[in-house]
This record gives structure tokens, C-alpha cells and sequence, in this order.
């Protein structure tokens, strides 16, 4: 037993105390205290995949009395098997050596201690703990060894094999994030602290492949954009402009996307932002003419604005925090966005309807007594939202019928088909299908019209509500309605009836065939989370996407788009157009400049258009390579001997001269993917290109960014070539040479990178712009 635990943590004893890890006991320990303190049972038992038996997993909305979000339970522990099968074809285990089951005792205490430390002591969100299982259930996998076992080494396996089950690398994200904040901050593994190791391997293996694949954009020249590949792409995103503004959505949850989409568009607000806008969402504010008390628009100006009000997520280490925030719209943008809003509003009425009444009531079916018996054909209806239940083909009358809804989402449609199908005495088999043996078993009995209990045949049956409302509740808990509000930051309770984005909840029907929902008599509304956008633009294969829906050609169909790319779409435009970055951070709801210039994409071209030179120096430079060199100058960003030489000259004889040798001499400038290049090269490009790191005495250090990272990359390659080479035997051709050109390449870039910007790295190197140029015998050995 480990002394610092009070004997009543192990009341049910577990024995493992003697093999592992104190720090790893005591945390266990501690979790499972606090756990049966506020009521939890710690025990969940599972079959044998690892899956919780029913009424024994972890319901977190529960847990964590949160009302945000959908049912999210901690019911799966088992082994990854699709780990397990990238192992077997790494070489890593042989094809006996796979195991099926739960992870071990230890690891699910790991999993299950985390989540009520994340879920209730620290308040966070229930979707990251389903993310923080899947992290520890692959390391448990791919590691083989208890979590106090694990090493530097069997991270990394696992982070190897995870890329290839999983692109996204999502359980990678999570698992540095569980390392660095839990892990090594209690010290539970005996190898901590693990993640400054797992981080740096992280980084050069980044780097490499990047380098390899030349997918990095690299800023070769003044045009390029920073991170480019975060911004959305050109076709992609002119594709879906077209779809979400021109095409009708054939869906009632396709005409929620293309809203949702716009207001990414119009906003640039995250894919979970966007489904959280209040029905209440429009702010005005009224402008004056402060010299006349007249409205500011009778001057020249505006005499309103409008603000979008939202549920904005702020991000810390992975946790969402939802509070109310507000954030103005552009006045291009507040006509187009206003109707689209309105519009959804209008389209969302009879659920907000629906949903209302439900949380007035705490029923499900609140329309109804309890006590009421409900013709078992309407009853199909509301529960499972499809108004066809007749058996196909369809009359003319009906088939014209859902047509006409499809194109207006117009519930006068559904009316008119209710009133079709009456006449009708063939029932659907999907009809029959829901009302069977098994469901009947489970509590939706058909009854006769006097209340007895009918065994067959649901034509003329009924249903009883009470049993209707409890077979939702007990066996249809996925597609109950999101009645619980949303707690904000400051306390305050957002009622989901009040947000502007309801969908019928699991209308998985819908869009298949001639299926619609109808949203005037489905009984589950939920709300649009993140989930049901993001979905639909990733293009993955057999996935539903808009852009396989309504793309014109077979190439737009195969297209997909980031939709965080389109805030970084909006603040790279803001800084463009020269909005001053405290006015952008705070248009995003972000608490420093540093975190909006993550989302600043300018070229360099762009960052230095915003520089304004004296008038005598643009007068004389002009629009020319000239004047960008000057704003350098001006920023102290670049050193050189030409720079040196125009200062000397500025110093010496004045402005007029040395702007004369700086515009004859400018072409002297040249960016790399290195740094800063200083010589002139007014013939002949450069024969040593991108070799300037290697002791140039032309290359000037930079402060950007995507320089070091072209280093650090380039770094990691030489690295590797030195190791490759060392190991090759003593008799390989070649060898000390392939060891001498890595070694020198190696200090030549640590050197470069200890640079500070603006400073000629080598300044007694050679001049590689001259060498081998017009070499000939009288040029000496």
C-alpha cells in the first residue's frame, strides 16, 4: 500500500501499488476518491471487445451536468484493432502476436481518472474526454506495456501509427497535450517528463517531411504568401461560393449548411460559432453627426451598424469555454447576411416550436395527454419524422407534392400530403418494419381503440403516449431532443429553443430516395454543432459532401475545403487592407495581437506596401526594387555592404546621392528561402543559388518565420545525411567527404540561425556570387 494514501482509497483493493508507480497510484487513487465523493461508481464493467455492458458506461453529459452538446457516454476501452493491423504491416508485432479485449486495469484506470479530473474537477468539455480515451487506448495499444511503462520511444511508435489509421492526427494533438499538462506535470511515468522529448522528434520529423514532399510553400520571393496552405483553395473555395449562393439546397439540413457556410463567409467565425448564433442575433448601433446632432449618414458617413451576437468558443489547451460575444458586420456584408438569417429563422420555426413546449413540459411528446391513444400511423410520423408512409409507387398527386416541398421547404406541402395519403390503405413496409416484434418487445405496444393490446396488424392500431414517451427515454436516448441550456462563462443559461440553427435530430433518411423529414412532427430537435458542417466539406470518400451534391464537374466534386480556412481567409484580408491588428484581435474575441498574427498570411510585398517613405525618397525611388529596399532600411531589417554603402553616402553627402546609388544599385536584393541576399547581381543570376547559407558572406538573417522553419528543415536533412554517412563502413568511396559536407553545412546553418536579423551572417565568408565565374588558367590554382 503506498503511505501517502489513506487506506480507504483501496477499500475495494486493487494490488497494483507494489509493480507500478507512486505518482501514478496517488493520482489513481485521489481520482477515485473524488469520483465516489460526488457519486460515481468507478467500476464499469465491459464485454469482451471492451465495450461497457449497457446502464454501466459514463454518461458525461450527466457527469458533468453540462447542457451543451450531444449524449456523449465513456462506454469504449478496448484495444485498437486497426493499430494493431498497421503494426503487423510495419513489422512491429507478428500477425499472432494481436490481441483482442479491453486495455489493462491500469490503463482504464489512466482513462477513467483523467476524465473526472477534466470532466469534474477541472469543468471542462465532455467531447475532449471521448478524445483523451482514444489517445490513451492507441498508446495502450501500440506501447504493449502498463501507462507507467511507457517510454520516449513508445510515443513516438505510436504517433508513427496513428498517421497512418488516422490523416487527421487528431490523437496526437491530444495525447502531447495529456502528456504536457498531466503526465509529466504529476510525474506519472516513470520515463517524465516525456513530452520536451516526444515535441523535438515531433518537429524534425515535421520539418523532414515537409522538406521531402515539397509541400511546405516556401516564400521564394516577394509575392508569396505566408502559410499559404491555410488559406482556403482558390477552386475550392470559389466552387462552394458558387454552391451556397446559386444552387437550391435539395435538403432541409443542406439549406442550414449553405447558411452556415455564408456566415463563415461573411463572419469568419469557427464551424462550431456558426451553428450557436442566437434567434435574437441582431444588434444595432446608431451613429450622429457630433456637430449637428444630425445622423452621421446626412455627413457623408453611416448612421448604423450591425452587430452579430454569437456563442463564441474560446480555446485553451483544447477546452471550449462558451460565452456571449459580439462582433460587427462589414455594411457589403449585412443585407445578404440579414436575409440568410431570416430566413433560417423562418425555416426552423415549427421545431423552435417543438423544442419550446418540450422544455416548458419535460416531455417528449408534450402535444398530447399522457394518457392519449395516438393512431400508430401519425406516431411513425413523430418519431421517426418521415411523412411518407404510404407504400410506393406514388400517386401523381404525391410525387408532385414532395416535389414542390423539396424545391420550397414550405410545410404547406406537408399539409396537402397528409391529406393525400389519407385516402391511401397500403402502407409502407418501413411502417411495418418500425413496429415490430422487437420494438413491441421493448415497449411501443399497439393497442386497439378501447386501450387493449393489439398482436398484429397497424392499420386502425394505436399507441398509447406514456408508452411512446418512455420507449424514447429508455431506447431512443440518441434522438431525444437538446432541451438542456447552454451554460455560458458568466453563469448565464442560453435556452437551445433560443438559437437560430435547429435540425431534426438524426434525420438520417433524409435526401435518400424520395425521403424527406417533416419538421412540423418530428419530436427530436437538435441543435447544428460543428460535426454537421465539417462533414460535409472534408470531400473524404463515401462521405455525403456538398460538393459531390452540387458540383458541376467531376473534379468540383472530388473537392473539399478547411472550414477553419476561412477565418484565416477574413484575417489575412483584414490585414491587407490595413485594419491595425488590435482591431482584428478583437473582432475575433482573442486576448493578444500575437494569436491574430497566427492568421496573417501578407506576402512581403504586402507587409511593405503599408510602408510609407519620406516624400523626397518616394519622389526619387518611384514604384521600384528600389523603394523596397528603402522600407527595409527604414524597418532595419536588412544589413549588407550596399546597405553599409548608402548609409555612408546618406551620412556623408546627404539624401540626394544616396538615393541615387540605392536606385542604380537595388537589384542588389534578393530574398531566399534563407534570409536576406545583399550582392548585386546586374548580369549573371547567382551560379551558387541557395547555396548562401554555406558561409556567403551576401546572406543577412531575417526574422521571418518561414525562414527558420526552411533552416530547421534544412538542418534535419543534413543531420540525417551525417548519421547515414557515419554508419556506412570505413571502406565505402567517398565516405569522409559525404561526413566533411554535412559537418560544415550543419555549423554554417546553427550559425545562420543564431544571427540576429538584419546582420550579416558571414562577413569574412566568400563571395559565392563570383566563384566559378569566368574561371580560366591565368586565374591561378
Amino acid at each position: 500500500m503506498n503511505k501517502h494514501l489513506p487506506s480507504a482509497l483501496f477499500a475495494e483493493g486493487d494490488g497494483k501499488t507494489d509493480d507500478s508507480h507512486e505518482e501514478f497510484d496517488f493520482f489513481i487513487g485521489e481520482m477515485q476518491e473524488y469520483a465516489r465523493s460526488v457519486g460515481v461508481k468507478w467500476d464499469i464493467e465491459l464485454d469482451e471487445k471492451g465495450t461497457a455492458i449497457k446502464d454501466t458506461a459514463w454518461d458525461l453529459k450527466k457527469l458533468s451536468k453540462t447542457v451543451k452538446g450531444r449524449e456523449l457516454k465513456l462506454a469504449v476501452f478496448g484495444i485498437i484493432s486497426a493499430a494493431q493491423v498497421v503494426m503487423v504491416d510495419m513489422g512491429l508485432i507478428s500477425a499472432e502476436e494481436q490481441r483482442t479485449g479491453p486495455v489493462s486495469d491500469h490503463w482504464q484506470d489512466l482513462i477513467k481518472a483523467h476524465c473526472v479530473m477534466h470532466l469534474l474537477v477541472n469543468k471542462r468539455s465532455t467531447n475532449h474526454v471521448v478524445k483523451i480515451a482514444s489517445a490513451w487506448r492507441m498508446l495502450a495499444t501500440v506501447s504493449r506495456v502498463e501507462p507507467y511503462e511507457v517510454t520516449v520511444d513508445d510515443v513516438r511508435r505510436m504517433f508513427t501509427v496513428n498517421a497512418a489509421c488516422e490523416p487527421s492526427r487528431e490523437r496526437e494533438v491530444t495525447t502531447m497535450a495529456s502528456l504536457r499538462h498531466l503526465v509529466d506535470a504529476r510525474h506519472l511515468f516513470r520515463a517524465c517528463p516525456l513530452a520536451m522529448h516526444v515535441e523535438g522528434y515531433r518537429k524534425v520529423r515535421d520539418s523532414r517531411a515537409r522538406f521531402v514532399s515539397g509541400q511546405q510553400i516556401v516564400q521564394r520571393g516577394l509575392h508569396d504568401r505566408k502559410n499559404a496552405e491555410k488559406l482556403p483553395g482558390r477552386r475550392a473555395f470559389w466552387e462552394l461560393v458558387r454552391i451556397v449562393f446559386t444552387e437550391r439546397p435539395r435538403t432541409f439540413n443542406d439549406a442550414l449548411r449553405f447558411v452556415m457556410v455564408r456566415v463563415l463567409i461573411f463572419c469568419g467565425l469557427r464551424a462550431e460559432e456558426s451553428g450557436l448564433i442566437p434567434l435574437d442575433w441582431r444588434r444595432e448601433r446608431l451613429f450622429k453627426d457630433s456637430s449637428t446632432g444630425r445622423p452621421a449618414g446626412e455627413s457623408g458617413g453611416y448612421s448604423t451598424s450591425t452587430s452579430i451576437r454569437y456563442i463564441g468558443i474560446k480555446r485553451t489547451e483544447g477546452d471550449a469555454y462558451p460565452e456571449e460575444d459580439l462582433q460587427s458586420v462589414p455594411e457589403h456584408f449585412r443585407i445578404p447576411l440579414t436575409e440568410s438569417l431570416h430566413s433560417v429563422a423562418v425555416l426552423t420555426e415549427p421545431l423552435r416550436r417543438t423544442l419550446r413546449l418540450q422544455i416548458s413540459t419535460g416531455r417528449h411528446l408534450p402535444e398530447y395527454a399522457p394518457d392519449d391513444l395516438v393512431d400508430a400511423v401519425e406516431m411513425y410520423v413523430r418519431l421517426t419524422g418521415n411523412p411518407v408512409y404510404v407504400k410506393p409507387p406514388y400517386s401523381p398527386e404525391i410525387a408532385r407534392c414532395l416535389t414542390m416541398y423539396r424545391e420550397s421547404l414550405n410545410p404547406a406541402n406537408l399539409l396537402e400530403l397528409r391529406e393525400l395519403q389519407q385516402a391511401s390503405t397500403s402502407l409502407a413496409a418501413a411502417v411495418s418494419r418500425f413496429y415490430s416484434v422487437e420494438s413491441r418487445a421493448l415497449g411501443l405496444v399497439l393497442r386497439q381503440k378501447d386501450g387493449t393490446v393489439s398482436e398484429r396488424g397497424v392499420r386502425g392500431r394505436f399507441v398509447r403516449v406514456s408508452d411512446a414517451e418512455k420507449f424514447i427515454s429508455n431506447h431512443r436516448q440518441t434522438k431525444s431532443s437538446e432541451t438542456a441550456p447552454i451554460l455560458l462563462k458568466d453563469g448565464k443559461l442560453q435556452s437551445t429553443a433560443d438559437l437560430l440553427f435547429l435540425m431534426p435530430r438524426r434525420a438520417i433518411g433524409e435526401g435518400r430516395g424520395d425521403s424527406v423529414v417533416d419538421v412540423t412532427k418530428t419530436y427530436a430537435v437538435g441543435l447544428a454543432d460543428a460535426t454537421f458542417l465539417t462533414s460535409v466539406l472534408d470531400g473524404s470518400e463515401g462521405k455525403y459532401s456538398l460538393f459531390r451534391e452540387y458540383g458541376k464537374t467531376e473534379e468540383d466534386k472530388r473537392l473539399k475545403i478547411p472550414s477553419h480556412s476561412f477565418r484565416h481567409l477574413q484575417n489575412d484580408e483584414l490585414f491587407r487592407h490595413g485594419v491595425a491588428d488590435a482591431v482584428i484581435t478583437a473582432r475575433f474575441g482573442r486576448t493578444s495581437n500575437a494569436a491574430s498574427a497566427e492568421y496573417d498570411h501578407r506576402s512581403l510585398l504586402e507587409e511593405l506596401s503599408e510602408i510609407d517613405l519620406p516624400d523626397e525618397w518616394a519622389s526619387t525611388l518611384g514604384d521600384s526594387k528600389a523603394a523596397q529596399v528603402a522600407k527595409l532600411i527604414i524597418l532595419d531589417k536588412v544589413d549588407g555592404p550596399i546597405i553599409r554603402q548608402f548609409r555612408e553616402i546618406l551620412a556623408r553627402e546627404g539624401e540626394r546621392p544616396a538615393l541615387e546609388f540605392l536606385a542604380a544599385e537595388a537589384d542588389g536584393f534578393h530574398v531566399t528561402p534563407y534570409g536576406f541576399c545583399v550582392n548585386s547581381f546586374l548580369v549573371d543570376p547567382c551560379p551558387k543559388h541557395l547555396e548562401c547559407f554555406n558561409n556567403c558572406r551576401s546572406l543577412a538573417a531575417t526574422d521571418l518565420p518561414e525562414n527558420r522553419v526552411n533552416l530547421t528543415s534544412l538542418r534535419a536533412n543534413m543531420k540525417l545525411a551525417l548519421d547515414t554517412a557515419s554508419a556506412r563502413p570505413e571502406s565505402t568511396p567517398g565516405k569522409q567527404n559525404q561526413i566533411e559536407h554535412a559537418r560544415v553545412r550543419i555549423e554554417a546553418i546553427d550559425k545562420l540561425l543564431r544571427t540576429k536579423p538584419g546582420v550579416l551572417v558571414f562577413p569574412d565568408g566568400v563571395d559565392r556570387s563570383t566563384l566559378g565565374r569566368n574561371e580560366s588558367i591565368h586565374d591561378g590554382p
